[in-house]
């Protein structure tokens, strides 16, 4: 069966799509859709994909082989991926560049994502990290300047006006039930470390080079240079199938 079309537009602002902030079930579906429009033409060997790109390129890279041959819905399921035209689509390998895969410890920090512990959820100790108070503002400005961010209270899955008043505001280490509902939607549906891995991921070439990045940790089955388990599926051992470099 024909899988929807995605779009970023749901719901609408001001008649424009608006930015999800990375979205797997938006974005990452729409990178998906896109990539089985090539395979249909002709354009891409179906289950011959690879995919790289940096930072947020990196993110988008990390979700797409944690995913590898699903889709994940908006209602968070997770169905087999097929192009338009019906044909099964699996991305082969990625190779992404200081990507990030735990939005929440990417932005705000907290000291328990470590990267030596084989299962280190953002929350696992209950704590609320620090703002990167300068790199928050400045990528918050820099996505209301380029793109359309939804009305506050309309998209409890990207409300990005509130989030960014609310972690700008608080003070206490201890989540309130609003910074809890805000970190159960960001590691749902916004962070490739928590997509499920009862499929294993595409191999990965992890780069993280010198300079300023959000990542702190691959995926949570790949091998990291400082000895932890990575960041995108789930809760198993090192597979030598992931790989870092730096």
């Amino acid at each position: 069966m024909e899988q929807p079309i995605p779009t970023g537009s749901t719901p609408p602002s001001a008649g424009r799509a608006t930015n999800h902030l990375w979205t797997t079930a938006h974005e990452v579906r729409d990178a998906q859709f896109l990539l089985g429009k090539l395979a249909d033409e002709g354009a891409v060997i179906p289950d011959k994909i690879g995919v790289t790109g940096p930072s947020y390129g990196g993110g988008i890279s990390m979700a797409l082989a944690a995913l590898r041959n699903r889709v994940m819905m908006p209602d968070g399921s997770l169905v087999p991926w097929k192009s338009p035209g019906n044909l099964d689509m699996q991305i082969a390998v990625a190779a992404p560049e200081i990507p990030w895969t735990d939005l929440a410890n990417s932005l705000m920090p907290n000291g328990d994502t470590l990267d030596y512990v084989a299962d280190a959820p953002y929350l696992k100790r209950g704590r609320i990290g620090v703002m990167k108070q300068s790199f928050v503002s400045g990528l918050y400005a820099t996505g209301q300047a380029s793109s359309n961010y939804a009305a506050p209270g309309t998209d409890p899955g990207a409300d990005l006006v509130n989030w960014f008043t609310l972690i700008k505001r608080r003070r206490a280490l201890r989540p309130d039930p609003q910074d809890q509902s805000i970190v159960n939607e960001i590691t749902a549906h916004h962070s490739s470390y928590y997509i499920d891995d009862s499929e294993a991921p595409a191999p990965l070439l992890i780069s993280n080079g010198a300079g300023p990045t959000t990542s702190s940790r691959p995926t949570r089955r790949s091998a990291s240079t400082t000895g932890r388990e990575p960041t995108i599926p789930g809760r198993r051992s090192a597979s030598s199938s992931w790989t870092t470099a730096t």
